[in-house]
């Protein structure tokens, strides 16, 4: 009995291998598009290239601005946790993933645009 599990389990394996090579030659005859790094395409239009001016220039300092709290907060933890003493802030459920994404889109912003 083990040995036919061990079989059929082998067998599967086989297949689901052969399975998946065979779905990527397939897609290499029928998709001639290949995916590029995303800060390697420029853009020229008139309606994405002045929105990415627009979110370099504005979008991103303000929204950076408006996440200084959520800095002020890490920086009273970090505080706490090396001395063990002063004020903590109460919990929040939002404010630091959101500090985070504004991070994110700031750098995706500067990998497209640099800013120095």
């Amino acid at each position: 009995m083990k040995r036919l599990t061990c079989n059929c389990i082998f067998l599967l394996a086989g297949l689901c291998v052969s399975m998946a090579y065979a779905q990527d030659l397939s897609l290499e005859k029928d998709y001639p598009l290949k995916p590029v790094p995303f800060n390697r395409v420029k853009l020229q239009d008139q309606f994405w290239l002045p929105r990415l001016q627009i979110q370099a220039e504005t979008t991103v300092p303000h929204a950076l601005r408006e996440t200084e709290p959520a800095v002020e907060r890490l920086r009273l933890c970090a505080a706490f946790q090396k001395t063990g003493e002063g004020p903590l802030p109460q919990p929040h459920r939002f404010i630091s993933s959101d500090l985070f994404k504004v991070m994110e889109g700031a750098a995706y912003t500067l990998m497209i645009r640099s800013n120095p």
